[in-house]
């Protein structure tokens, strides 16, 4: 998203709602802007709310009652995934989720209609068979991009009124889709699971107040957020509670994470990729062939793998109850979730805050996020009439951005979720330098959920090793993309 833009909406928007959000100050990111932030009530912002100058340039359109049909994943446990709800219930972002797709329908002269699947390929067969009816499909990223080096897609250059260098198209997430200067996918402000799949640190703000490390919303404000002093301040917190010479379940830790996450959230917080793309747009193996990565991985283990600050849990574990089970009964000082993770914490007793990850060193520019991947939106090769979809597209992601994105960001995880106000300033740093890397989102087998985890897992730093493991299926993916 960019933001000079979002900063001047989110501004408006409070502006509006004066009477529900309260300006702070503070919490400003590293890119320079001044960020507004909201006191974290829970009143609807509704369409009349928002008063904006901010407009997409679509012309008059009338399809004539088109049935503008979505081809959905659903997935709850992950992302908040639905693009249609059924009616109005009373919760925010449902709310404006209906208010919009009916602004669009009445707008368009449209009947927008979602169906849902569960399999993560079940596309693959309307695509292969050149159906035409949907419109429009949600695909998980991996297999959105084996669907367009297939030849089934179509590229988003050939939908008319799409324009990307309109705010509410988010380029931090869609400059990284590009391949040899082709672009088949597109993240828009209508698509909340980008916002889910956010990652983020949260921390213990008792335990933290035990150990006396002070401010930590200021150590991240003043620049002094570093790997560096993660260690430090982690390491204060591991403890061998039960006295038995053993760091079991019983004990307390530094750090609670799923083995697949940390290396990635680490690295794309160092500002450095595992796949990258030279000068033409082909991608390149970055993760063997930048030699700051190589530094930045062995830093990682470093920072989080000695001194039993990291707990030791099953390689095999996805249970997201049994990862956080230890930071909610205040067993661990940080703990590593996405956005989508954050509501199910809200009963816990003790109160947590919210950080960016760390910078590599005081020198970096900013602080990185890392977005674990998003539904992409697919346009099958199929499709005839695409100044329709383009059009729909344009108009479903410049309303979201005025209506559906306010709801979700500004009432529902900033109002709802958060517990402190500077926890709000901190997600203004979030959600401003987020950051997509194929080998974390596409490449998930072969890289992340494979050798890195297991690597990980078993605290074996030889990353030569763990490259040779994985190179050969990685440059095979690498061609098969950029052919």
């Amino acid at each position: 998203m960019n933001m000079k833009m979002y900063v001047r909406l989110i501004s408006l928007i409070l502006a509006a709602a004066s009477a529900a959000l309260l300006v702070s100050c503070g919490g400003t990111p590293p890119t320079g802007s001044d960020e507004a932030t909201a006191s974290g009530t829970d009143t609807a912002i509704t369409e009349a709310d928002v008063t904006t100058e901010l407009t997409d340039d679509l012309p008059p359109l009338d399809f004539e009652g088109h049935e503008f049909l979505v081809y959905s994943r659903y997935a709850p446990l992950y992302f908040l995934g639905p693009l249609d709800v059924e009616a109005e219930n009373g919760e925010v972002v449902n709310d404006a989720i209906f208010r919009r797709n009916r602004t669009v329908e009445e707008r368009l002269n449209i009947v927008f209609t979602e169906l849902t699947y569960t399999n993560n390929d079940q596309p693959r067969t309307l695509l292969l068979a050149a159906d035409d009816t949907y419109d429009m499909m949600q695909a998980k990223g991996l297999n959105a991009f084996n669907y367009a080096a297939e030849g089934l897609l179509r590229e988003w250059k050939e939908l008319d009124y799409i324009d990307l260098d309109k705010p509410w198209w988010d380029m931090s997430i869609t400059d990284a889709l590009y391949i040899k200067n082709k672009l088949y996918f597109a993240v828009g402000a209508y698509n909340l699971s980008s916002y889910e799949f956010t990652h983020m640190l949260l921390f213990n703000k008792n335990l933290a107040e035990n150990l006396n490390l002070g401010d930590l919303y200021a150590i991240v404000n003043d620049g002094s957020w570093t790997f560096d002093k993660f260690h430090s301040l982690a390491l204060q917190a591991v403890t061998d509670l039960d006295g038995d010479g053993r760091f079991t379940d019983a004990d307390q830790y530094g750090l609670v994470s799923q083995p697949k996450q940390v290396l990635p959230c680490f690295w794309i917080a160092a500002n450095v990729l595992s796949i990258d793309r030279d000068a033409d747009g082909t991608l390149t193996f970055a993760a063997k062939e930048n030699p700051k990565f190589a530094e930045v991985y062995q830093r990682i283990f470093e920072v989080t793998r000695g001194d039993n600050i990291f707990y030791e849990m099953s390689i095999s574990l996805d249970d997201v109850n049994e990862i956080s089970k230890l930071f909610v009964a205040g067993q661990s000082l940080f703990h590593d979730v996405d956005c989508n993770r954050v509501p199910s914490l809200r009963s816990m007793d003790t109160d947590f805050g919210i950080l960016p990850f760390p910078k590599y060193t005081e020198a970096q520019d900013r602080y990185y996020t890392r977005i674990e991947g998003c539904e992409m939106p697919i346009i099958p090769l199929a499709v005839g009439n695409l100044d329709r979809t383009g059009a729909i597209l344009e108009a479903m992601s410049s309303t979201s951005y005025t209506t559906v994105v306010p709801a979700y960001y500004e009432v529902a995880l900033k109002g709802k979720y958060t517990r402190d106000e500077t926890s709000v300033e901190m997600l203004n740093i979030i959600f401003g330098n987020r950051v997509y890397d194929l080998g974390d989102t596409i490449l998930t087998s072969e890289m992340r959920d494979g050798p890195f985890r297991e690597k990980y897992a078993a605290d074996d730093r030889d990353l030569a090793s763990t490259l040779a493991t994985m190179e050969s299926a990685v440059l095979a993916k690498l061609k098969k993309f950029s052919e």
